[in-house]
């Protein structure tokens, strides 16, 4: 007969939310035990968009090749590093999709999130303003240079098309892959992880000019990490790069009609309602 605690509670059933409580425990040790070093980090990075420029593919099929590519190599590397069956079983968790986490702060500091957030935005929108006019001038015309020539242009409106397929594909691939996996793995760079994230991310764009590197999307990573970094799960950065994304094909639209138009290119024979 099994022998009883002087309240009559089981001894052993007692301990099976402690045993579950350590167990827990235990795998998130082993999950920070995994790291990359710089040398994998560096081919986790450039592969993709080496790889999609490989394959030949051009234009908005770049995007679609680098956006499988990403996939391809998020379970390939969770594969090497987990097994077959256990990469499979864990393969959400790797991902950063489940169980979701929130890291709790204090409402000041939530505030302090919020509005640190938005003084970045603003001056992100005003660098890429300054980018931009710097590009057009003699001294500037690096900032006009692509590293990865694939046939990019920036998108000429925001089509349904983008809205429910380009982007979200886009950001259900790199968001898992870049701050889920690939950020669990660089733990060991401590506080300069999220810095060194977002740098890798920003680069991670060859196949856009120079000045849309630096100016609009360098400071959106850098933001989209820390944001990592304080809430500790990937739905938040998701959340903004869906939203940035999205601002961003609408604002590249309308500055393309508004220089089209003939009363803004100085044709002062046309009138605006011809």
């Amino acid at each position: 007969m099994r022998a009883r605690s002087p309240r009559g509670r089981d001894p052993a059933r007692a301990m099976a939310p402690q045993r579950k409580s350590n167990g827990l425990h235990e795998e998130a040790l082993q999950d920070r035990s995994i790291s990359y070093g710089w040398r994998r980090l560096l081919l986790c990075y450039s592969l993709t968009p080496l790889l999609a420029k490989a394959v030949g593919a051009r234009g908005r099929r770049y995007v679609e090749a680098f956006i499988c590519l990403d996939l391809v190599l998020l379970v390939a590397n969770v594969m090497i590093d987990r097994g077959p069956r256990e990469g499979l079983r864990r393969l959400p968790q790797e991902m950063g999709l489940w169980p979701p986490r929130q890291e709790r702060h204090h409402p000041l500091a939530w505030a302090a999130f919020i509005a640190g957030s938005a003084a970045v935005s603003v001056f992100s929108l005003r660098l890429a303003a300054l980018v931009e006019r710097a590009s057009r001038h003699p001294a500037g015309r690096l900032l006009n240079w692509t590293p990865l020539e694939v046939g990019w242009s920036p998108p000429e409106r925001l089509t349904a098309g983008r809205l429910f397929y380009l982007i979200p594909l886009a950001v259900f691939a790199e968001e898992p892959y870049i701050r889920g996996l690939l950020w669990s793995r660089m733990a060991w760079l401590g506080r300069w992880r999220p810095l060194v994230s977002g740098t890798a991310w920003a680069s991670y764009h060859l196949n856009q000019p120079l000045k849309n590197i630096i100016g609009s999307i360098l400071p959106g990573a850098l933001l989209s990490s820390y944001a990592r970094e304080f809430t500790g799960n990937i739905y938040w950065t998701a959340l903004g790069h869906y939203a940035s994304n999205v601002y961003g094909a609408w604002s590249s639209g309308r500055q393309q009609a508004n220089a089209s138009a003939p009363w803004r290119r100085g044709d002062h024979g046309l009138s605006p309602g011809r």
